[in-house]
């Protein structure tokens, strides 16, 4: 079970939030956004347990107390006053969508007064998903919510919500972890040696849950494949080309071409800042700042920028279409010569 003391890397929002549970002066409806991974769902429900433990007040306590007969419930979801809705696959539609009747069924629930404690909590994850019906019917609960209830909106995507939805919303911004945030953390908590936590914490982009996930360790994979094709381009290149984009393509994880564009533009994202500026002090590969920097004396300006500008272009182009992974990489590495 995690406490608001858990979080990390987040002081900003947590200042928000625990001045809202110290000042009694909490509001109807929040919106928690930010990007993947960095900690808002985790957030959400911490605080939820925080606005319901019974002993919240006692004291100068701004966090749940973790063993009281609510808190304990929460944990095992299992507790009348906590509601927490998220997308879901319909039988007639592939894409795993909030729908209207889902929302109906929360606003009926909210409109109840609270079983045990003071006040009802529902947390909406990916509000984004939902539906241009189930949002509409949501305004009014927004508009006009009942006096003992709190909401929480949890979304990666500001800009695929209404505004009128933002406009009733509190809104608390989570950002991405800093670098030594998360080394530190790694080290201290998941028992990682100083190399490993460096090198997940760089490829993370600042969010802690894909450091410590297995998810790191795979984008870890990619950028070092990423990395021996473009270092020195050689006659196995076509091999190692067709090898990764086959695997890709068999894996089951369709995702996996999305992670590779992610990684190879953040990798020559670090290689223009080099070429362009001698600097070393604002890349995302800190782990690694020697090897990426003999390899931006390889290239010229205008092939790093070239393969960045690309790497760009595939990334909005697969939001639309299903690209072929082959295609994909060999647009790529074409811009190295490869």
């Amino acid at each position: 079970m995690h406490k608001i003391s858990d979080i990390v890397g987040q002081n900003d929002a947590l200042k928000s939030l625990r001045g809202a549970i110290s000042s009694a002066n909490t509001a109807h409806a929040y919106l928690f956004v930010g990007p993947h991974g960095v900690g808002k769902k985790t957030t959400a429900m911490a605080w939820a347990r925080a606005l319901l433990c019974l002993n919240q007040g006692k004291g100068e306590t701004t966090d749940a107390c973790g063993v009281c007969t609510t808190c304990q419930k929460i944990n095992k979801n299992n507790y009348p006053d906590l509601h927490i809705v998220a997308p879901e696959t319909g039988k007639n539609q592939t894409l795993k969508q909030i729908g209207v009747d889902t929302t109906r069924d929360l606003i009926n629930k909210l409109s109840f007064k609270p079983y045990v404690s003071s006040r009802t909590v529902a947390i909406i994850k990916e509000a984004e998903k939902m539906t241009a019906g189930a949002a509409n019917a949501f305004l009014k609960t927004l508009e006009e919510p009942p006096g003992d209830s709190v909401v929480m909106l949890v979304s990666e995507n500001y800009n695929a919500l209404l505004p009128t939805i933002i406009s009733r919303c509190q809104t608390i911004r989570f950002r991405p972890a800093p670098y030594e945030t998360i080394v530190q953390y790694l080290t201290n908590n998941h028992g990682m040696e100083q190399k490993q936590a460096r090198a997940r914490a760089a490829i993370s982009r600042g969010s802690l849950g894909t450091a410590i996930r297995e998810t790191g360790d795979e984008l870890l994979g990619l950028r070092n494949q990423i990395i021996s094709m473009i270092e020195k381009p050689d006659k196995l290149a076509s091999i190692k080309i067709h090898t990764i984009a086959k695997a890709m393509d068999k894996s089951k994880d369709k995702t996996e071409t999305d992670r590779f564009l992610s990684v190879f533009q953040e990798l020559l994202r670090d290689l223009l800042i080099i070429k362009t500026t001698g600097m070393y002090d604002n890349l995302i590969n800190m782990d690694i700042t020697d090897q990426i920097g003999e390899i931006a004396e390889r290239h010229s300006e205008r092939k790093l920028l070239n393969g960045f500008t690309l790497a760009g272009d595939l990334i909005e182009t697969r939001r639309t279409w299903n690209i072929n992974p082959l295609l994909v990489v060999s647009l790529l590495l074409q811009e190295f010569n490869v």
